[in-house]
């Protein structure tokens, strides 16, 4: 990868052009998967609805078996 983070902005566009954007969703999973900065603010979270990760199937899950290990998320958002 040739960047150490995504940052991806907000506002009311993203509910409309985030949506059904597969490769923007690709891009976030790769990032967040390899360990990099993944930040995501206001409405880009709306991704987070349809991005799916190679190793489970949700966003809650992947922070929940974090949590288990103790993992704390370490570096990563805590997407709150």
């Amino acid at each position: 990868m040739q960047y150490d983070a995504v940052f991806v902005t907000g506002g009311q566009s993203p509910m409309v052009t985030f949506r059904g954007n597969g490769a923007l969703q690709a891009l976030v999973a790769r990032f967040y998967e390899a360990g990099r900065i993944t930040a995501l603010v206001c409405h880009s979270t709306c991704l987070l609805l349809e991005t799916r990760l190679s190793t489970v199937n949700s966003w809650r899950r992947a922070r929940r078996s974090a949590a288990d290990r103790g993992d704390e998320l370490r570096g990563r958002s805590t997407l709150s």
